[in-house]
């Protein structure tokens, strides 16, 4: 039975959904593999289409980042452009046209992208641990919520060491 293979909760579930208590194993081990590669492939095509379509998201924000640079630096008046301080700006336009812009699309694609896939993920494993154990889920839970801010927190010296790295190339680049 239902019950005896997956449980209490889970298997009594599934009996009263499919109105039967009596499954036989044959019939399971017959559609498991079908179903399983059945959301295989769903999963297969759903990637590959969330992938595609980021990254054509990210590169059409990439394209208008720099268009809106060069438009901003082009629309200057000449003698601005020829001011000391303007040295400057040039050297990190190079920077921000290819390397930072680059990144910012990178970052998109590739975080953005996946997020959905990634909370799909999360939602699925932490259904699974409650129907096995709640109280494991419990203890799950609160163990994670110190490593989310110890992570958190390394985020943020990532992010300014990063920061800083990208000033020092954009330097580079300018020599």
């Amino acid at each position: 039975t239902l019950v005896e293979l997956f449980g209490d909760f889970f298997g009594g579930s599934l009996s009263s959904l499919l109105n039967n208590s009596q499954v036989t194993s044959a019939f399971i081990l017959t559609w498991l593999p079908l179903v399983l590669c059945g959301v295989a492939i769903v999963k297969f095509i759903s990637g590959t289409t969330q992938f595609y379509l980021w990254e054509k998201i990210s590169e059409l924000m990439a394209v208008d980042i720099r268009q809106n640079v060069v438009d901003s630096y082009l629309s200057m008046r000449s003698s601005t452009k020829k001011s000391e301080s303007n040295k400057q700006y040039e050297a990190q336009l190079s920077s921000v046209i290819s390397t930072d812009t680059k990144l910012m699309r990178e970052y998109i694609a590739h975080f953005y992208g996946g997020m959905p896939r990634e909370a799909c993920h999360i939602i699925f494993l932490a259904t699974t641990l409650v129907i096995l154990s709640s109280k494991l889920f419990i203890l799950f839970f609160f163990a994670l919520l110190p490593i989310c801010i110890v992570i958190a927190n390394l985020g943020k010296k990532i992010q300014r060491r990063a920061t800083l790295a990208l000033d020092n190339y954009s330097q580079l680049t300018e020599w």
